[in-house]
């Protein structure tokens, strides 16, 4: 599972919604799309129904796509593209 499909599982079941329901609430034709990310067989899916699914779920569209990092794998992250001061920020 992809962490677009354990976000969109995750808030969908916590608001108590079946796959039906949230596609409902998104706007899509079914609930195919729903379950093929959700079950990582959709992993690149297009942008438009991901901001569907973020506006029924009451997120933004990062909150779906961009996993959490720790600080100490931001500043690997930033070291790796060069950055290593503080004045950067």
């Amino acid at each position: 599972m992809t962490y677009l499909g354990q976000q969109v599982r995750m808030r969908r079941e916590s608001k108590g919604w079946t796959r039906t329901e949230l596609a409902r609430r998104a706007g899509l034709a079914s609930d195919t799309h729903v379950r093929l990310i959700e079950e990582g067989r959709r992993a690149d899916p297009q942008a438009s129904t991901v901001v569907k699914l973020a506006r029924a779920l009451g997120v933004t569209p990062d909150d779906l796509l961009l996993e959490p990092l720790s600080l100490a794998d931001r500043f690997r992250k930033l070291h790796a593209l060069g950055v290593t001061s503080a004045e950067a920020f």
